[in-house]
């Protein structure tokens, strides 16, 4: 099962944000779940938080291990990943454009 949350928050709020968002995400249904229907649920709820400017370019596992840890971690990966995202684009519009000149 996938679902997804998408917050829109200040950079300075996002490691609140993150925290917030895996609560309400992991701990907040099965709360429901008990509370509600008087369910015990024992199957875990995993929250992978992800960040970035734009939808295209998103930073994975952001204050988990292995992601980063802190804003200026979070800014340098995203302003890689951004970077590799537009060298693919202008790769495919270069690619599509050769297309484009030959059926002329």
């Amino acid at each position: 099962i996938h679902d997804a949350l998408y917050f829109f928050v200040k950079l300075k709020n996002l490691w609140e944000a993150i925290k917030q968002g895996k609560d309400l995400l992991e701990r907040e249904p099965i709360r429901v779940c008990k509370s509600e229907f008087d369910i015990d649920w024992h199957v875990p709820l995993k929250a992978e938080p992800k960040a970035g400017f734009r939808f295209g370019v998103q930073v994975k596992d952001i204050g988990l291990p292995g992601g980063p840890q802190t804003t200026s971690e979070f800014l340098n990966k995203w302003c890689q990943a951004s970077r590799e995202h537009n060298l693919k684009l202008k790769y495919e519009l270069k690619k599509l454009s050769a297309v484009v000149a030959r059926t002329i």
